[in-house]
């Protein structure tokens, strides 16, 4: 008790409302509403993706058909998006679209942008490996595998990436970089989304030290677009024209091998192909991604910085 009768607050409730709520406003820190959206993610994905294959069952979709796992990918998606609404609208407080998804006169320009240089930068890839001989006997995939069945196959593969691209940055560069912006810094959600990015494809087969550097180094890339821009739609972009780019090409994908419109004979070290992961895991990666960098500090450098958040 005080002097005055009064009861002095208790100093456990104190700490405890410290370690939870803001201190600048009442919401949870950040930390808590990056736990509970990556909660609300899982369970959206797992309920959503019960029901899909439910419909798949009534509907007979067989797992090996071409359209199996950009169908899969459609769930994951629409999961990915409601808890990520869901949590910025009752856990962060905030618009879905101050993720960076504000329809800008320049949201359309953006996401082209970054399918062209996305595709740009795997094609430099492709072109400085053949010059060196290690891409060879480069086939058109109609020639062996019937046009009935190539169409959809690759129709099916465009769409898996849209969506992959799509929700894999509205998670890393969208919801994750803004809270770790809010509850830390900018430079902290560039390092840790980065470095979360290259972790999580560790579980894809192939990888290794090498591609852990590669696509942390891509995360940079497509997380400066991010910063440049002020949006999601260029990262988005980038992301999707960089695997559309390798899948068509004939590369697997973060070790994912997938249909091709090209069907190339791949030699030479693995540092310098990337071996079974693809040209992500080569020592060309961090130096064509840095070009696509300076590509994106050209695009952007009439942009006013009140244009980028």
């Amino acid at each position: 008790m005080t002097a005055g009768g009064e009861r002095a607050p208790d100093s456990r409730q104190s700490l405890v409302r410290r370690a939870l709520i803001s201190r600048h406003e009442l919401r949870l820190r950040a930390f808590w509403r990056l736990a509970i959206h990556t909660v609300m993610a899982v369970l959206a994905v797992s309920a959503l993706g019960v029901v899909g294959v439910i419909l798949a069952v009534g509907f007979g979709l067989r797992a090996a058909a071409p359209w199996a796992q950009p169908y899969a990918a459609v769930w994951v998606a629409a999961g990915v998006t409601v808890a990520t609404w869901a949590a910025r609208r009752l856990v962060d407080r905030r618009s879905f679209v101050s993720l960076g998804l504000a329809g800008r006169a320049v949201a359309w320009r953006d996401l082209a942008v970054g399918l062209l240089l996305g595709a740009a930068m795997v094609g430099v890839l492709f072109l400085v490996l053949a010059a060196l001989g290690m891409v060879t006997a480069i086939a058109w995939a109609g020639a062996t595998t019937p046009m009935e069945e190539l169409v959809p196959a690759v129709l099916g593969e465009v769409v898996l990436f849209c969506l992959v691209g799509y929700y894999e940055e509205l998670i890393s560069r969208g919801y994750h970089f803004v809270n770790l912006a809010d509850g830390l810094s900018q430079g902290w959600a560039v390092v840790l989304t980065s470095a979360s990015f290259g972790i999580l494809h560790l579980a894809n087969p192939g990888a290794g030290p090498a591609s852990l550097v590669g696509i942390v180094v891509a995360g940079l890339v497509f997380a400066y677009a991010r910063l440049r821009t002020g949006l999601l739609w260029m990262p988005i972009g980038v992301h999707i024209g960089w695997n559309l780019a390798l899948g068509l090409l004939g590369f697997p994908v973060s070790g994912i091998d997938v249909p091709a419109l090209l069907s190339p004979r791949v030699t030479g070290p693995t540092w310098a192909t990337g071996g079974a992961f693809g040209p992500e895991a080569s020592v060309l990666a961090p130096l064509v991604l840095g070009l696509g960098a300076l590509t994106i500090h050209a695009y952007t450098r009439n942009r006013s910085r009140l244009e980028r958040v």
